[in-house]
């Protein structure tokens, strides 16, 4: 668990511990929360806006001149599609744990391909800001409140 917070920069891991223990405290608990032993979300879309959050970032960079336009909306759908299966496909290979950010870049640079977008009209700056634009979802959350 330290190293889910480390990584999104919620400071030290002494930090996360010391939160984790007031958090812990079952004065400091809802009764409808004491015997609970774990709490997981899933943020692959279930308790954030995804979609809208990744089409804003596909707004947000020059669209590429051609005929056929690239569609942000579907783009999106296809991008998160492809991520599930690639990483669905790496686990029936006996493969753990794939970095998220790499499946990413993979998909996106298959699914550009398909476009007939090159790395001469979205280069790999361009291409990496839109992976790291997963780990920026905005927007409103879906999930409920517990107590």
């Amino acid at each position: 668990m330290a190293s889910i917070f480390t990584d999104l920069d919620t400071g030290s891991d002494q930090d996360l511990f010391t939160a984790l223990s007031i958090m812990t405290s079952e004065a400091e608990l809802p009764s409808a929360l004491r015997n609970v032993r774990s709490l997981t979300f899933d943020l692959m879309g279930t308790c954030v806006d995804w979609h809208t959050s990744i089409v804003h970032a596909l707004h947000s960079i020059p669209q590429p001149r051609s005929s056929d336009p690239v569609d942000p909306s579907q783009l999106a759908k296809d991008w998160r599609a492809g991520f599930f299966q690639a990483t669905f496909d790496s686990f029936q290979r006996g493969e753990h744990n794939p970095d998220m950010d790499v499946v990413h870049r993979q998909v996106l640079d298959r699914l550009l391909g398909d476009r007939g977008v090159g790395h001469d009209v979205w280069n790999d700056e361009v291409r990496e800001r839109l992976v790291r634009a997963w780990h920026h979802q905005s927007g409103e959350l879906r999930c409920s409140r517990l107590a």
